[in-house]
């Protein structure tokens, strides 16, 4: 991890109405006054600037290769998630929305909370359906060459969960009021065969204790709901934005009224910020309301820790598409303690994409290949195979030398590694294979790795491999087969053989085509290839001298179709005229 610390004129993030004015601090970061607690946004230069700094304080490949995060030195929550991460160093919300943020960087998942507007990544979905095999998700272009990737089908459950039902729920409240309680809403739960689990989300700041009730239409007296506060900001810095639930199970077709009221909160402000310009006011920032069909109630305890098809409702309550899991990701709860499977496999395969193991592997002193790999042989993360290559391009795998982590025997060498963890999805292919040639000895050598004739070098290929290790795919997986050098060089005997070929035909074709089209002005083929070759052959020049010399005292020569004096005919006046007549009678 490295650091870049840049001063600012002032301490914090501002508060500005939209469109934004131009902040005092370093990279232009703003809040928007109107909800002052959801989004650190960033100004218009503040991605182009946090690059160059990097690139010049750094280096350009570092910067091009790592996550950039902009820190900014404000106490309360707020984020965002895009080229560049932006959160804030507080110490009881910073680590919420980091976690949060770094989905969306490190594995390119999508959100899959409630009322959001934007959809898209592996954890999303447009439809229940399971995706068939060799499916290719679409992409969509948004504003400044934004791309996102749109899955129409479930890709985190296999081809086989193709009777899976997706959850039948619904949101029933989703607004951002950023103001003082009171607050009264009233809701309708939908007919269903059976009752309604529902769950209260709701987050205040500056230190504003609430109690919630719910009021049934036909009845007078009033439901209290105990909220728990989820996150760690209600105890260690009140004023900051604090996360609340609250549980219920409520019956199918009732009109009920969702009342929220100002109260004392349980813990007093032990922290107060003097040295900030600003401090959050008191606010109820969100308010859901989210109903599921439950047959039993507990079967809520199993629903959290499976995978499933759960639906997502846009702003207008409206369903837009599906979400893995019921409420324990972060992508969803930025309070939840980790992410899900379906999260964990993306964020996984893109961070093993990128960082090879084999980067690591190092030939010290000509005495030994230390591959860096030994505490992830040990734990069984990592398998490795050894294939040894002799002078005619042949590979053997050496069985002694299965999962060695150091290399102490000369010759030229193939590594390969492969990868599996228990927090792959398992219909998908859980095994990553990086492999590695190199020569290990003392000299100059040249190996022959398949059908390259290459110097002695590293040549890394991270790709996916759908077979397991030590199956019976194995056998399949040699690094190369005695065939290939003699593939190499049937390719280059045939490439020769097809020029030839290929020459005389298409020369041969354009010769027949000039023909064909002007047949009539030639006596046979022979005379037609024969003006061809006299009209571009080296010889040209010399017999155009000749023949005009000798068509100078009478009209007794013709021109070809291609404009040069090519062959000398006697024609006769009679048969002019004759051609002549025959030619007026057919047009």
């Amino acid at each position: 991890v490295e650091a870049i610390w840049i001063p600012s004129r002032r301490s914090g993030v501002p508060r500005v109405p939209r469109p934004p004015m131009r902040p005092q601090t370093a990279f232009g970061l703003f809040r928007d006054s109107s909800a002052p607690l959801r989004l650190v946004e960033p100004g218009p230069r503040s991605y182009r600037l946090a690059k160059k700094i990097c690139h010049e304080t750094l280096s350009r490949t570092l910067c091009s290769d790592s996550v950039l995060i902009l820190l900014a030195n404000d106490p309360y929550y707020g984020g965002l998630g895009d080229d560049i991460i932006i959160v804030t160093n507080s110490k009881s919300s910073g680590v919420l929305a980091l976690r949060h943020e770094l989905g969306h960087a490190l594995g390119d998942v999508g959100e899959e909370y409630d009322a959001g507007i934007d959809y898209s990544g592996a954890n999303f979905a447009t439809s229940p359906m399971p995706c068939p095999k060799n499916y290719k998700p679409r992409i969509e272009y948004l504003f400044d060459g934004v791309e996102r990737t749109i899955y129409d089908c479930v890709q985190w459950l296999g081809a086989d969960n193709k009777n899976l039902q997706p959850k039948n729920a619904s949101l029933a409240l989703a607004e951002w009021p950023w103001q003082r309680p009171p607050f009264l809403r009233t809701f309708h739960t939908p007919q269903a065969n059976h009752k309604w689990h529902t769950t209260l989300e709701l987050s205040v700041a500056g230190g504003l204790g609430l109690t919630a009730s719910i009021v049934p239409a036909e009845q007078k007296a009033h439901i209290d709901l105990p909220l728990i506060f989820k996150s760690s900001s209600s105890y260690d810095n009140p004023l900051d934005r604090c996360f609340a639930t609250a549980q219920i199970v409520l019956n199918p077709g009732t009109t009920y009224t969702l009342r929220l009221d100002e109260d004392v909160f349980l813990r007093k402000h032990s922290i107060v910020y003097q040295n900030f310009s600003w401090s959050p006011q008191k606010l109820l920032c969100h308010v859901q309301l989210h109903l599921e069909q439950l047959q039993h109630q507990q079967n809520i305890n199993i629903e959290n820790t499976r995978l499933g098809v759960y639906p997502i409702f846009d702003l207008h309550r409206k369903l837009v598409g599906y979400r893995p899991t019921r409420c324990t990701c972060l992508m969803r709860d930025v309070t939840a303690g980790h992410f899900c499977q379906c999260c964990r496999d993306l964020i996984l395969r893109r961070l093993l994409a990128s960082a090879n193991p084999l980067d690591q592997l190092q030939i010290i002193q000509n005495t030994r290949v230390d591959t860096q790999l030994t505490p992830l042989v040990r734990a069984g993360l990592v398998r490795l195979k050894w294939f040894r290559h002799d002078e005619s391009g042949l590979s053997r795998e050496d069985t002694s030398k299965r999962n060695l982590s150091v290399l102490t025997e000369f010759g030229c060498w193939t590594l390969i590694a492969r990868f599996t963890s228990p927090h792959l999805l398992t219909h998908r292919p859980n095994v990553l294979e990086a492999r590695s040639s190199f020569f290990f000895g003392k000299g100059n050598s040249r190996c022959f790795f398949g059908s390259n004739d290459m110097q002695p070098t590293h040549r890394i290929n991270w790709r996916y491999s759908s077979s397991i290790y030590d199956s019976e795919e194995d056998k399949n997986n040699d690094v190369t087969s005695s065939s290939s050098a003699l593939f190499s060089y049937f390719n280059i005997l045939s490439m020769v053989i097809f020029f030839f070929l290929l020459v005389p035909l298409i020369y041969f074709l354009l010769v027949g085509f000039f023909c064909h089209k002007n047949r009539r002005r030639q006596r046979s083929p022979s005379s037609c290839f024969r003006n061809i070759i006299m009209r571009y052959g080296w010889w040209r020049r010399r017999d155009s001298q000749h023949h005009s010399s000798s068509c100078s005292d009478n009209s007794s020569c013709r021109t070809n179709i291609y404009g040069g004096t090519a062959a000398t005919f006697s024609s006769s006046p009679s048969r002019s005229l004759k051609n002549n007549l025959i030619r007026s009678k057919v047009i």
